[in-house]
């Protein structure tokens, strides 16, 4: 037969098939996983040794040590709510990634994730994985829908078997199927009523998604009740990889661009008209309405034309681009019948495991595994140890027959605690020996039996890497305060480890989730951000707005290209003592009273919020007043300044005065000093002619008497 002549096989045939191999793959895993299961909440007897215990009369006790181990590990990675944030591709939209950030922690509160993270860690632990299951809830947000996150039973999924990778990227398919009655499928989808009328009963016999019953040994297993609500039906959504072929439009004379567009919405863009104006030099592409308005305008002297995208296409106005995207195509059936398929805006299944121990399959090994038959050894050893404790306090004496009177009495006697007083027939005594009385208390215990219990103990924390100082003993802790630290320190090394791979699988589903999310929430979105400490606030997605004509939109999701990633250990405790130690010596070392609040809000002191804030306030009032103080230095010795210049200023003014005053008297003295010097230099020399007349005179008379003398 052609495959053109085969007959078309329905999408809900093929789930089927599809399921009923993979629980025929999986069967050993899931029989191991009932096991494991049973023995983490205490059902760890078998019905063969149950027997065994009874006939010989022996005590069956669960001395478990388990079941403490898992909720520690779980206590310890799901303390605190995991904290996202976003890593973008470049440096731009700083705002818009804080914002996916908080959309995150939005998606992970109203997904009730903290309840969510402890089963999914629980699953890891017991059933070899946990997993997570990104879905839509059309009903949240008043109708407007939510993708929201829960962690499934990792029994409800269903692998493809050839699966090799640690999140099963490489998985040809993956099926999520559970029990629904046909009453909750018709409530469910009204839409489809006919189909679910129609549906063919149980077509998954290994289902575990049933009602529960209790089980002898105290654990409770999936079973069925029967009654009226009996009729139960197999949902199943079976997820495939597909590539897709997809088109991208690039506007040549703006820049913009449109897409991917799937081929149906392509065909749909060429059935479409455009618009194009031309003045001869430019062209534009406008819509078909303004190329009408043009037209119907005679004063508008462009050209106008209505053409087809493939016109535009041709003259390269418009850049067509085909290229293959690989998406997710869901398929969901009820029983035999087809309910709707639907292509998701996804490239990865919304399904993300988060396997314990991978071996290169879907079929993890768990932790307890490893910590069965150490378990078993130490509820037989306890209970072997209980039942000769009752041996030795429970006397059994074997004496010759006539040696004892009644022996109902003396039965009695023997089991009653405290002194008894008794008789015997001593001449039979005296004639069989004492010899002929055989005690058969046993023998004392050998320390050894202690020390193998204690050592099926350490196996068992061994394998989980979780020791009994973790969970608060302090017998084998350090003495000094340090020690104890750094012992903790190095007991959660396996733990955090763990941690490592749960976290990636949180956030792979993370990154998942915010690329459904890009496409899913298209109109405005407002959430409202409440955290402890903080005053609520409100962000909105998607908010158009309109700046200067054109319509902007704030915090647009479909531009959100960022990995969202879970912040490394933010969802493990944190040693409170240790922290205020450490914030203790960084405020008074460091001078860094502004941690002061910070220390007494983790402090048990009452009022302790109440004490904060005043501690908070004295320490803003204190920051005050040293600013204030620091501003008072400042200014006073800007007003030194100010007075030593302007005294500086006056003593210049003054000086400037007393040598203007000074040069005045300087000029007027060097004119009276002129004029004297002309008097004193007329009065030299009317001196000078009268010294020189004098001597004239006197040489006149000495030289008349020279020559009478002469003459003489």
């Amino acid at each position: 037969m052609n495959k053109s002549e085969q007959p078309h096989k329905s999408y809900a045939v093929k789930s089927i098939e599809l399921l009923r191999d993979g629980r025929s793959a999986q069967s050993d895993w899931l029989e191991n996983v009932d096991k494991w299961n049973k023995f983490a909440n205490l059902s760890q007897w078998s019905s063969a040794d149950d027997a065994k215990l009874k006939r010989f009369g022996i005590p069956r006790i669960t001395h478990d040590f388990i079941l403490p181990s898992v909720e520690q590990g779980v206590s310890f990675l799901t303390f605190n709510t995991p904290r996202f944030h976003t890593i973008g591709v470049t440096s731009d939209d700083v705002d818009l990634g804080m914002n996916v950030s908080d959309l995150a922690a939005h998606m992970w509160k109203i997904s009730s994730g903290d309840i969510e993270f402890k089963s999914h860690v629980y699953d890891y632990y017991v059933k070899s994985q946990g997993v997570w299951m990104i879905y839509e809830d059309p009903d949240s947000d008043q109708g407007r829908g939510d993708l929201k996150i829960f962690a499934p039973d990792p029994r409800d999924i269903v692998w493809d078997q050839d699966a090799k990778d640690v999140l099963c990227r490489d998985a040809a398919w993956v099926i999520y199927t559970k029990k629904m009655t046909r009453k909750q499928a018709k409530l469910q989808f009204p839409d489809y009523a006919e189909e679910v009328e129609k549906a063919n009963g149980d077509v998954d016999e290994t289902s575990r998604n049933t009602s529960t019953i209790q089980s002898t040994s105290g654990f409770t297993e999936y079973g069925d009740f029967g009654g009226e609500d009996s009729d139960k039906l197999d949902y199943i959504e079976r997820f495939e990889k597909v590539r897709v072929k997809k088109h991208k439009l690039l506007f040549n004379d703006d820049g913009s661009e449109v897409g991917p567009l799937s081929q149906a919405e392509f065909n749909k863009a060429r059935e479409a008209s455009y618009g194009v104006i031309s003045d001869g030099q430019q062209i534009d592409i406008v819509t078909e309405e303004q190329v009408r308005q043009v037209m119907a305008d005679p004063n508008i002297m462009l050209n106008a034309e209505i053409v087809t995208l493939d016109w535009l296409i041709e003259n390269e106005l418009v850049s067509h681009a085909e290229f293959w995207q690989t998406r997710v195509k869901k398929y969901c059936s009820l029983g035999d019948q087809e309910l709707y398929s639907e292509e998701m805006p996804i490239s990865e299944y919304p399904i993300t495991p988060c396997f314990n121990k991978h071996n290169g399959n879907p079929f993890a090994i768990s932790d307890v595994a490893g910590a069965i038959s150490p378990q078993e050894f130490a509820n037989k050893m306890i209970s072997l140890v209980t039942e000769h404790t009752q041996r030795t306090v429970s006397s059994k004496v074997l004496f010759p027959r006539g040696l004892a009177g009644d022996l109902r009495k003396l039965e009695e006697m023997l089991t009653r605690p405290g002194p008894g007083i008794g008789e015997y027939n001593a001449e039979a005594l005296a004639g069989s020996g004492t010899a002929g009385i055989v005690n058969l208390t046993p023998g004392p215990l050998s320390n050894a039996a202690i020390a193998l219990l204690a050592d099926a103990k350490h196996k068992i924390e061994y394998q989980f890497g979780i020791f009994e100082n973790m969970m608060g003993s302090g017998q084998m802790a350090p003495e000094t305060y340090k020690g104890t630290m750094a012992i903790d320190e190095f007991g959660q090394r396996r733990m955090r480890a763990k941690l490592q791979s749960i976290e990636r699988s949180l956030s792979f589903a993370g990154t998942v989730w915010l690329e459904w999310a890009r496409s899913y929430y298209d109109i405005e979105k407002i959430v409202r951000i409440s955290e402890p400490g903080t005053e609520p606030r409100e962000i909105i997605f998607n908010q158009d707005q309109e700046v200067a004509g054109a319509i902007l939109r704030n915090n647009d999701l479909s531009r959100a290209t960022y990995d969202l990633v879970v912040a490394a250990g933010s969802s493990t405790p944190v040693n409170r003592w240790a922290e205020i130690e450490s914030m203790k010596e960084i405020a008074f070392t460091g001078g860094i009273t502004e941690l002061l609040p910070a220390i007494i809000e983790r402090l048990d002191i009452p009022n302790g919020a109440k004490i904060a804030e005043q501690v908070a306030q004295r320490a803003d009032l204190s920051g005050q007043l040293q600013a204030a103080t620091q501003r008072i230095r400042e200014l006073e010795g800007d007003l030194q300044t100010t007075r030593r210049e302007s005294l500086s200023d006056e003593k210049r003014v003054e000086l400037m005065k007393f040598k203007t005053k000074l040069d005045s008297l300087y000029a007027k003295l060097s004119a009276d000093a002129k004029v004297d010097s002309v008097r004193a230099a007329a009065n030299m020399e009317g001196a000078l002619q009268d010294i020189i007349r004098d001597i004239e005179t006197e040489v006149s008379m000495q030289t008349s008497f020279n020559e009478g003398m002469n003459n003489g």
